[in-house]
């Protein structure tokens, strides 16, 4: 399975749409951590089947997972990097988020 990771900026958004939806309603910043993990899965199985993200240009193929419940998404671009294993390399997602448009 695809390797995902947050960027650090997009860690910094995420921890801060958890908390001002906490902040909102009590419960619902850890259903909207709930969301991302279900969404992360998502892209993890299957990457390449969330739309390209509108008005990125389309050689970088970064793409736009919504996260359900909420007016949130992740971008995903994509980057070898070596894993553990000398034998092989895996596909890191970089994730960034924002407000879905």
């Amino acid at each position: 399975m695809t390797q995902l990771e947050f960027s650090r900026e997009a860690r910094t958004e995420l921890d801060a749409a958890a908390d001002h939806y906490e902040r909102d309603y009590r419960g619902r910043g850890l259903r909207f951590y709930d969301a991302v993990e279900r969404a992360m899965r998502l892209i993890a199985m299957l990457p390449n089947a969330a739309p390209l993200f509108p008005a990125v240009p389309e050689a970088l193929a970064v793409r736009r997972r919504l996260v359900p419940g909420f007016p949130f998404a992740l971008a995903t671009g994509w980057s070898a990097r070596p894993c553990a294993s000398r034998r092989s390399s895996t596909l890191t997602a970089d994730l960034a988020t924002g407000l879905s448009a």
